[in-house]
């Protein structure tokens, strides 16, 4: 009895070494993806007690005889290729179901996602596709299932593709040829800028793609911004900075300056308003921010309201008193009018106009003077 006491144990033993061995293994001995492209192999044991009972994607008729796990941190967000790249060894009639986490390797079904199934290895057609997010780690399963029971364990490659650097934001900045028109951009859902957000900005989220306009305005005066139109189905709870600089497009943050968020669109509201110089060129810069990431482009819709000078002549001027010592002041706003009266003088910068008139006593060299001056600025009077 001693003998067949000690035999039983001894299988009650080898079992439950097996089962723990089988309960931990898919996270024991991990790999390392350091590389995109890169296919990345590991051993399949034959034994297992993982395998999630049904999940959307991915095969659960079979059997699950073995897991391996693999990480991967990605550089650049964006949606990227898991291949089942290559399986070698002796299967029949296998499925190689692959899940993903964010985070670390848990031996708990939950808290994983279906990417795909595969049957066989491929490095053209993916088990699926996983939008991944810049920084993060991620961690891979590998489920063997079939039916059959194995009779060693396999070796299979996993492969992650590589995505395309975003775009740099000044590429094919948009010209605005008009106010009051609306220009739609695609902003990507990656990004390569992310820009102050003092002033009226928001931090909300993280950043995930940007476009740039450009607009030349004909007069001198205070323009309203409008972030006029947005769609996609992945703008839902985001958030859309508006910057603008004179001169020339950057892709560094520095020189751009905040004029306020949006969240959603508005032809009535504008985001703010801007003093803009009469044949300077602006850039505009939309970010768009989101705290979860998008799985797709968006598009926005950015415009320029007019803006209407004042006419100098609108209304009759005061008439100056000739040969006196009295003096007729004018507060001047700062929007200009025509920039035609730029050529009567030294053609330096653009101001608002004002008009006076006077009745001369007789022929003969007149003085003009401008007798007081407040503020900055250069004053400049011509006559007809």
């Amino acid at each position: 009895m001693k003998v067949f006491r000690i035999f039983v144990l001894a299988l009650l033993y080898q079992a439950l070494g097996s089962f723990s061995s089988g309960l931990m293994g898919q996270c024991t001995g991990v790999t390392s993806m350091a590389n995109c492209n890169t296919t990345y192999t590991r051993s399949i044991p034959t034994t297992s007690n993982w395998g999630p009972s049904s999940m959307s994607g991915c095969s659960t008729s079979k059997t699950t005889r073995g897991e391996g796990s693999y990480t991967f941190t990605p550089t650049l967000s964006g949606n990227y290729n898991i291949f089942v790249a290559t399986v070698s060894g002796t299967t029949s009639s296998p499925d190689f179901n692959v899940y993903i986490r964010q985070g670390t390797c848990s031996s708990s079904t939950s808290g994983w996602t279906c990417v795909g199934s595969r049957t066989s290895g491929s490095t053209s057609s993916p088990a699926g596709t996983e939008f991944l997010v810049a920084g993060q780690q991620y961690t891979f399963m590998m489920d063997w299932r079939q039916n059959t029971s194995p009779s060693a364990a396999i070796t299979v490659g996993l492969r992650v593709s590589c995505v395309a650097a975003p775009p740099d934001p000044c590429d094919n900045t948009i010209t605005m040829s008009y106010c009051g028109s609306t220009y739609t951009r695609t902003l990507s859902m990656n990004s390569s800028w992310n820009g102050s957000t003092s002033g009226n900005c928001t931090s909300f989220g993280t950043t995930r793609g940007e476009n740039t306009w450009k607009f030349t305005p004909q007069f001198s005066g205070n323009y309203p911004i409008y972030l006029a139109s947005i769609s996609g189905s992945t703008t839902s709870s985001s958030y859309f900075n508006v910057y603008y600089r004179s001169g020339s497009c950057s892709n560094s943050t520095s020189g751009w300056t905040c004029i306020d968020y949006r969240t959603s669109a508005s032809t009535f509201t504008p985001v703010g308003t801007v003093f803009l110089q009469a044949g300077t060129q602006y850039q505009f810069l939309v970010d768009w921010r989101r705290s979860t990431a998008p799985t797709a482009d968006a598009t926005v819709g950015l415009r320029v309201g007019c803006y209407t000078p004042p006419d100098p002549c609108s209304s009759t001027p005061p008439t100056l008193s000739v040969c006196t010592n009295t003096n007729t002041t004018q507060n001047f706003g700062g929007n200009s009018g025509a920039s035609s009266y730029q050529s009567y003088c030294s053609g330096y910068g653009y101001g608002e106009e004002y008009v006076y008139r006077f009745t001369t006593q007789g022929a003969g060299n007149y003085q003009i003077n401008v007798s007081s001056v407040s503020g900055s600025g250069t004053r400049e009077v011509a006559y007809k």
